[in-house]
């Protein structure tokens, strides 16, 4: 069985992935093999210059040791899917587990998400607003963006918008109505033995039927870093604080929530950083990496958003806005639950919320 690229064209991507775990992961890694590629040569150009020639390459090896750590406590159905990439790509397992811990092992995503729903949007439909923003890679990722159509042995069909390589979510929908979306929290705390997150996001959103079970999944896993994960459903919305010991929830306001790379409930404050360091070959000032800018995109996303008569163009015009969108946002989106539709920016360059927003329906 062979994977069904459905479009493909520069910024967007749309793949088609059936049938048992080690088949997804064939079909995945067959069809993308000349991305998978490029992902790699990439990265070993990036480390090659950060640490200079010969040093980029120990580098990368120590990272491919280090990221064997976390193997055992990935799910067996996400292993053997690995592992069809890996065989499908004809590359090695190890740069595979790579690309799907490197959030684990410290790349930073600083994004800003929001949500509008009731008397605040134009039809009174829940309408999910997402920019994803990268610290590093910045000039490869909006090239490769794909859009990925799982329709699993096991769980519920679902999308996942990421990468080439990559098998967890960082950015869903499920045939269920319902969304995750993740965002790096500045936190003091941070665990090497746990589910890598992406991993542990799908597998919530996979086998979810509803928000209690998306959170339930989350909360009881061994996690590994602090995120914000906004989760929603056509009826609500709700931010999941979470570190590797802790939780909170957090609720609409007026039918309005927005969250960036901060944590707002009282107990979980207690664990946050004022800033985090930037990668090394990052582009972005320093002040992109401090929690005062993460606190000045949610104002300004609240403020947009509290002004209310949102439709699509209106939550285009948020994710676009100079005050919540920057020269990381690699990825930009709205999901529609009610409608399961999503609306992709398609753009080669970052920021891409500046590029079209492709309309796309019936992906289930």
């Amino acid at each position: 069985m062979r994977g069904e690229i459905e479009r493909k064209e520069e910024g967007i991507t749309i793949v088609v992935l059936k049938g048992s775990s080690y088949e997804i992961g064939f079909q995945h890694g067959s069809v993308l093999k000349d991305e998978i590629k490029k992902i790699r040569a990439y990265i070993l150009h990036y480390l090659s210059q950060v640490k200079k020639g010969v040093w980029g390459w120990m580098v990368y090896f120590i990272l491919l040791l280090l990221v064997r750590g976390y193997n055992r406590f990935i799910p067996e159905e996400y292993k053997a899917e690995l592992k069809g990439i890996a065989h499908g790509a004809d590359v090695g397992y190890s740069f595979i587990l790579l690309i799907n811990a490197l959030d684990d092992l410290g790349a930073r995503i600083t994004c800003s998400c929001f949500t509008v729903k009731g008397e605040k949007t134009k039809e009174e439909i829940l309408i999910y607003g997402r920019n994803l923003d990268y610290s590093v890679f910045i000039d490869l990722m909006p090239s490769v963006n794909t859009i990925f159509c799982y329709h699993p042995a096991k769980g519920f069909p679902f999308i996942s918008v990421a990468w080439p390589g990559y098998a967890g979510v960082v950015s869903g929908m499920s045939c269920k109505n319902l969304i995750l979306g993740s965002l790096t929290s500045f936190s003091k705390e941070k665990a090497c033995r746990g589910v890598p997150s992406g991993f542990l996001y799908r597998k919530a959103l996979q086998y979810a039927l509803s928000l209690k079970d998306i959170q339930e999944t989350i909360v009881n896993a061994r996690r590994t870093i602090s995120n914000n994960l906004l989760i929603a459903s056509p009826q609500e919305s709700l931010v999941l604080e979470i570190s590797p010991t802790k939780w909170q929830l957090r609720s609409e306001q007026d039918d309005v929530l927005t969250v960036t790379n901060h944590f707002q409930t009282p107990l979980m404050r207690t664990l946050k950083t004022p800033s985090i360091p930037r990668p090394p070959g990052s582009t972005l000032p320093d002040e992109f990496f401090t929690d005062d800018y993460s606190l000045s995109r949610n104002e300004r996303l609240h403020y947009l958003c509290k002004k209310g008569g949102v439709g699509i163009d209106e939550a285009i015009d948020i994710l676009r806005d100079p005050g919540v969108s920057n020269p990381g946002t690699v990825q930009s989106l709205l999901l529609i639950p009610e409608r399961l539709e999503i609306w992709v920016a398609k753009d080669s360059h970052a920021p891409v919320s500046y590029g079209k927003f492709i309309q796309i329906k019936d992906l289930f």
